[in-house]
């Protein structure tokens, strides 16, 4: 791969990178936007001014396909919700559990004696050393 490839390709993930959410953003927006047409299109015997050959919902039973795509549509929302928040709790937890296993240690020229755990505990993880 020449040498200008190899940076237009490295801009473009720097791009991307840089502009993440935005594009997620921009990218839900044009789902929302543009899917009900669409699904009306497939759906519905009588799409915008001409009819559909594929669709099988009528004026008649629209309410109730409308509410069950709802139902349908508000419970995929909702699992993809709990997954993520699931998943930011759990890397939350191990950060939380690398921590506690993390000894903090205050290094000083001091004796044995004058050294003691935070709060009077011996137990701490803490340690300062008392100069006097």
């Amino acid at each position: 791969m020449h040498k200008k490839g190899k940076w237009f390709i490295q801009k473009s993930k720097d791009w991307f990178e840089r502009y993440k959410s935005l594009l997620l953003v921009v990218f839900v927006v044009i789902i929302f936007i543009l899917t009900p047409p669409l699904i009306n299109l497939v759906i519905s015997t009588e799409a915008f001014v001409f009819p559909s050959f594929f669709g099988f919902i009528n004026d008649s039973n629209k309410d109730a396909w409308i509410d069950f795509f709802g139902a349908i549509i508000g419970g995929a929302l909702t699992l993809i919700g709990v997954a993520w928040t699931i998943n930011d709790q759990n890397n939350k937890r191990r950060e939380d559990a690398m921590d506690a296993f993390k000894p903090i240690l205050v290094a000083n020229a001091c004796t044995y004696e004058k050294i003691k755990g935070i709060n009077g505990d011996s137990n701490s993880r803490v340690f300062e050393c008392i100069l006097e």
